[in-house]
């Protein structure tokens, strides 16, 4: 049986940091007090133990909006990079991110920011945020994030029924040396793959007798 680890920490979207010097980092968010600044707060800590080894220092409040969370650290080309959410998960969600010499900064805004964020838009994904980047074999970049495809309904507003669904799109990186996530921030529903494999859709037949049963049919 294997038993879990509890963490030591206070705050919620814990994001672990393996640096190439052997030592891990966990970030997340603040712990909710009222003493403590809304952002993003890192320490170094002890994998096997959930034990943090050093305190907890806050290293980016985000630029300015609501719920700065959802961190995650990357070291590229040397430069460590934080990449968070803010703006809240509903419809001013957005991703945003910062680098630094050192994991603990000061940590630099993209002055781009944000780098993905569908907000006051009447694009068919919105609330778009908690991005996550992920660097494939051949060197392309992705990034997989969070969003919803709302119904619109005249007069009344916009509603979704199938909740936050998982996002892909493609990443290049630009001559300064930052990320920008689909066509300078913003996606569509589809997206060239590039050299990223795709499984070929399978069609799902359905038919409801409206009987009380699903079935499927044999073709």
């Amino acid at each position: 049986m294997v038993r879990p680890v509890w963490l030591d920490w206070p705050g919620i979207d814990p994001s672990l940091f393996f640096d190439e010097d052997g030592r891990v980092y966990l970030s997340g968010t603040n712990s909710f007090q009222k003493e403590e600044i809304p952002g993003i707060y890192q320490a170094e800590i002890d994998i096997a133990t959930g034990n943090l080894l050093t305190e907890r220092r806050l290293i980016w409040e985000g630029t300015g909006a609501q719920a700065p969370e959802g961190p995650h650290m990357y070291r590229v080309q040397g430069k460590y990079y934080l990449l968070i959410a803010e703006g809240g998960t509903e419809y001013g969600h957005m991703v945003t991110i910062a680098r630094a010499d050192s994991a603990y900064g000061p940590f630099e805004s993209n002055p781009n920011n944000p780098i993905l964020s569908h907000r006051s838009s009447h694009e068919s994904i919105q609330a778009t945020g908690h991005a996550d980047l992920v660097e494939l074999e051949d060197g392309s970049w992705w990034a997989v994030f969070l969003g919803i495809r709302p119904v619109s309904v005249p007069f009344v507003g916009r509603h979704h029924h199938l909740g936050r669904e998982t996002f892909l799109a493609p990443v290049t990186w630009s001559s300064q040396g930052w990320p920008v996530i689909g066509e300078n921030g913003k996606v569509t529903e589809k997206m060239p793959v590039g050299t990223l494999r795709v499984e070929h859709k399978q069609p799902l037949n359905v038919i409801d007798g409206f009987d009380g049963k699903a079935k499927l049919s044999e073709n």
